[in-house]
């Protein structure tokens, strides 16, 4: 697949209004497949995230979102922001990216990804950041073949509610044991 054969089209407005639902969506899913907050907490902090960077609606300045084409064929969706949310003014922000499954696994992500670059670069910037889910390694394999550098990790460990701190419920688990006797040779419990 070369990046000739792939192109960038801006959405159209029934696209966008198609599109942002959607991406709600999937962020939240994506939010709450990591263990970073349950299903409903998700899907506020994806409702939130999102309108905070589409305040004026499709028009909203420095947020574009494109139609990934090959051909006259729609094949996903690239949503870049420029600048990105990063303290570096030459940063733009590829928020989201995806090819949709019925065109995986033909180099399209690779293509849309250098036409980001390229749009980026027309409009001003230096780099180009992303954030990847650390569950999507085969997103990760790609950004990383593709230049792209760990900047920053979280990471997370599931660990046990500490029993007895001031304000907290009381957790208590008991354990017991319970023993019978059965005689072995008629089957029967003793006593």
């Amino acid at each position: 697949m070369s990046d000739a054969e792939l192109a960038l089209r801006p959405l159209t407005r029934a696209e966008f209004d198609e599109w942002l639902p959607r991406q709600v969506a999937g962020y939240a899913a994506l939010i709450a497949a990591s263990g970073a907050m349950p299903a409903q907490a998700a899907r506020k902090k994806a409702e939130l995230d999102t309108a905070r960077y589409f305040g004026g609606g499709a028009a909203t300045p420095g947020q574009f979102v494109f139609r990934i084409m090959a051909g006259q064929v729609g094949v996903g969706w690239l949503w870049l922001g420029v600048p990105g949310p990063d303290p570096d003014p030459l940063m733009a922000w590829v928020f989201e990216i995806e090819i949709e499954s019925a065109f995986r696994g033909r180099g399209y992500g690779r293509a849309a990804m250098r036409l980001a670059e390229n749009e980026a670069r027309a409009r001003g910037m230096t780099s180009l950041g992303l954030n990847v889910h650390g569950q999507n390694m085969v997103a990760r394999s790609l950004y990383e073949s593709l230049g792209y550098e760990v900047t920053a990790l979280q990471m997370k460990k599931p660990v046990l509610p500490a029993l007895d701190l001031p304000g907290r419920p009381q957790v208590r688990i008991n354990f017991f044991r319970i023993e019978q006797a059965f005689d072995k040779r008629t089957g029967l419990r003793l006593g």
